[in-house]
């Protein structure tokens, strides 16, 4: 049975946790039955397009991005994004080397556009779209 550590204010608490930050994640790629999720790259920007273009509702919640009004401005907003050096922006790119949609972190939440389909949230602690348990 582990020890039990209180508080200042005698509330019962688990153990002490290390406060030292984590190092950041690098960039992976997930490979998968109908796909993979690999870090966005300018080589995604015609498929991404293809994806997005017509499709200016996506953009409502993403801060400071889109609605694009051509091929140009959406390729000078990939480029500012891919040298942002995020690594939580990635592409779902599937078996035909097709990008399908992007994911990208924020906090606690993993949130993935499906440009033709909607956003989907992967964590609990998002608020679900009805069609997102499908």
């Amino acid at each position: 049975m582990s020890e039990t550590f209180r508080t200042e204010f005698g509330q019962a608490v688990g153990e002490p946790v290390d406060p030292t930050p984590s190092p950041w994640p690098g960039p992976v790629t997930l490979e998968g039955r109908h796909g993979r999720v690999e870090r966005r790259a300018r080589h995604h920007a015609d498929s991404l397009w293809q994806q997005v273009k017509d499709t200016d509702a996506i953009w409502t919640y993403i801060a400071g991005s889109g609605p694009f009004a051509d091929r140009s401005a959406f390729g000078d907003w990939m480029t500012k994004r891919i040298a942002a050096e995020d690594p939580y922006a990635y592409a779902i790119v599937d078996r035909d080397a097709r990008v399908v949609g992007t994911a990208t972190t924020n906090g606690n939440a993993i949130r993935a556009t499906r440009p033709r389909g909607g956003q989907r949230c992967a964590t609990a602690s998002c608020s679900r779209a009805p069609s997102a348990s499908t």
